[in-house]
């Protein structure tokens, strides 16, 4: 799991005493072996108690990583067992019996796999004892991928009585967390979540005219300057990460950088072979000059070299203020990478997410709040890009609930080291052309 994932556990009668509970039942109080990961906050209640623990992972990668490190430390098969859609009718045939036989302990899956009536059926005769949602906050609006989460909040809505869950979430605004647990239908929570690493952030917008600029703009970071003149000349761009909406612009940006020089430029995401993704996270560890293009909801494992300087790029719209929160300020408080954030915005880019959202209600897709909800969230992302207050001010503020005046400009985003705010007519024009 990476790092900047923070844990929520959201808890009813799950509260931290089930945990300690276990632990000093079975003494194991401090006795974790050295190097296991946060994952052990469920695999050893899992492993150590009777019935079954539910793990719903984003994707396979993610279910391939999570079982690779428990196998390190002696965990395997029946105890671990995966249903993801991926078995043969036979080795789901064989699953099914462990269950029934209660011999598996740790069973993880994907959210599609609650849409299945049959693994439906087994989680209603199985002692489950509780449910973890890896990349929880892909049950709110205004993330992507979330319509892959609609299946699993169907099928948890269907079940009559809920097990204890333990939710894992990017860092999220204490307003969205109390969304998270309201549509869970939670009566308690328990939530345990750092502050992400607000001092190491800087954070600026380039308000675009076309793609040709945008693709300028983005040259120039890399190379270290915006000059016109100077692009073109390529210099070490350090560890990069630039987020798109899709394969297709994501191949597209990364031709480009091949054409005036980048390299290695390669784009990351869950479609990928585990063999290539690992490979790919490995090249962008050692390596201090690694362009990546990610897109999809399957990026979080890709780390810069210690202490390196990462420059997080936002080459679309993102659909909302709280995806950015989880690109921008990804790095935990304790680590000492410094993060160079750049949104850069148009006005097609922003009519294109809206097409998406469209998209998305016709082929009903997505949650079953009103599309309303998720154009709300996407005119807040407007509104922060063609604002004249500081970035990093506002953005704060929105992060605590509080009034902006409450924190103090940040002096290096492009609001508060632009000359001029210009007058009541540019500001209008501005509004009017983006």
């Amino acid at each position: 799991m990476a790092d900047f994932f923070r844990k929520a556990p959201v808890q009813d009668t799950f509260q931290k005493r089930f945990f300690e509970s276990i632990f000093h039942k079975h003494n194991i109080v401090g006795s974790f072996p050295a190097g296991l990961p946060i994952l052990s906050l469920y695999s050893f209640p899992a492993m150590m108690t009777s019935g079954m623990a539910v793990v719903v992972c984003p994707d396979r990668y993610t279910i391939q990583r999570n079982i690779g490190v428990l196998r390190q430390f002696g965990y395997e098969p029946p105890a671990l067992a995966v249903l993801d859609g991926s078995q043969m009718p036979h080795e789901e045939r064989q699953i099914q019996s462990d269950i029934n036989h209660n011999r598996v302990q740790l069973l993880y899956t994907v959210p599609e796999k609650f849409a299945s009536i049959t693994f439906m059926q087994i989680l209603v005769h199985a002692l489950v004892k509780f449910l973890v949602i890896e990349d929880a906050h892909y049950l709110l609006e205004g993330f992507p991928g979330t319509y892959r989460y609609w299946k699993l909040w169907e099928g948890l809505e269907n079940l009559r009585k809920r097990p204890p869950m333990l939710l894992f979430t990017q860092p999220l605004a204490p307003s969205r967390l109390h969304e998270l647990t309201r549509r869970l239908s939670l009566g308690s929570f328990e939530a345990f979540q750092k502050e992400p690493a607000f001092r190491q952030t800087r954070l600026r917008v380039k308000l675009a005219w076309t793609e040709n600029e945008k693709f300028r703009y983005l040259t120039g970071v890399l190379t270290g300057t915006t000059d016109r003149d100077r692009i073109g000349r390529v210099l070490n761009p350090g560890s990069v990460l630039i987020r798109t909406n899709g394969r297709k612009s994501a191949q597209k940006v990364a031709g480009a950088l091949h054409q005036v020089g980048f390299d290695p430029v390669f784009v990351y995401h869950p479609g990928l072979e585990p063999d290539e993704r690992e490979q790919m996270e490995r090249m962008f560890f050692m390596r201090r000059n690694a362009v990546a293009i990610i897109y999809g909801y399957g990026t979080r494992f890709l780390k810069p070299p210690v202490g390196e300087v990462l420059k997080v790029i936002e080459w679309e719209v993102p659909p909302s203020l709280e995806s950015l929160f989880g690109l921008f300020f990804q790095v935990p408080e304790d680590d000492p990478t410094e993060v160079e954030g750049h949104l850069i915005y148009t006005k097609e880019d922003y009519e294109a997410a809206l097409r998406r959202i469209n998209y998305e209600v016709q082929q009903e897709l997505g949650t079953r709040e009103s599309p309303r909800q998720q154009v709300r969230l996407l005119k807040e992302v407007r509104t922060w890009s063609l604002s004249e207050d500081c970035r990093f001010q506002t953005l704060i503020a929105l992060w605590h609930g509080g009034d902006p005046g409450e924190v103090a400009e940040c002096g290096w985003c492009d609001r508060c080291l632009a000359t001029s705010n210009g007058g009541f007519l540019r500001r209008m024009i501005k509004q009017w052309v983006y």
